[in-house]
């Protein structure tokens, strides 16, 4: 959290969060509730994409969204104008199972939350930012130490973690060989 918020727009300056519309997927998780408290303190208007959100306080925050779907994520996106940060932070994982005891289905599921959810928002997202008269726009894709150490029994989740972190790479140098200087990716 610490870092997503410290994030430096510029060598000289921290981020000024008070003109950023900041919207993180999974947001109504733990990890995403603790970013999202410290941007709202910061002044960030933040906007959370979840399946569902039991939390009071982030009612009127929340947009429902369902990130293993297309459809729901670019209804879920076209309705907040001007996001300047994309926060991807959406997980799921099967409890630790055998590779062998994972159906299919779970198998894919993970890969289809864990990482497509990624690259379909940033498809719905990059062209506005591309377009985005802000020069300090910011793709954030959350990753974990599981994707750069394989481990036993998570081969689901270490997969599309590993996955985040060579999307990741290409997408910063792609966005560098277009000569994109106003966006910034940010592995976490």
């Amino acid at each position: 959290v610490a870092s997503i918020v410290y994030w430096k727009s510029n060598r000289s300056r921290r981020r000024e969060w008070r003109n950023d519309t900041v919207v993180i997927t999974g947001g109504c998780g733990n990890i995403g509730r603790a970013i999202c408290d410290e941007l709202i303190k910061r002044g960030a208007k933040v906007v959370l994409l979840d399946k569902s959100c039991n939390h009071e306080d982030y009612e009127k925050m929340f947009v429902k969204c369902d990130l293993s779907q297309s459809a729901s994520i670019k209804s879920a996106l076209d309705s907040i104008p001007n996001i300047t940060v994309l926060i991807n932070n959406c997980g799921v994982f099967n409890n630790g199972k055998k590779f062998m005891n994972l159906s299919e289905q779970d198998f894919d599921n993970v890969i289809n939350v864990n990482f497509s959810s990624y690259t379909r928002t940033i498809r719905q997202v990059l062209p506005r930012m591309l377009k985005s008269k802000d020069k300090n726009c910011v793709i954030v894709n959350m990753a974990s130490c599981l994707g750069i150490a394989g481990v036993p029994y998570m081969t689901d989740y270490c997969a599309s973690k590993f996955a985040i972190y060579g999307f990741n790479e290409a997408l910063r140098m792609e966005l560098k060989a277009m000569n994109v200087e106003h966006i910034k990716t940010l592995i976490m």
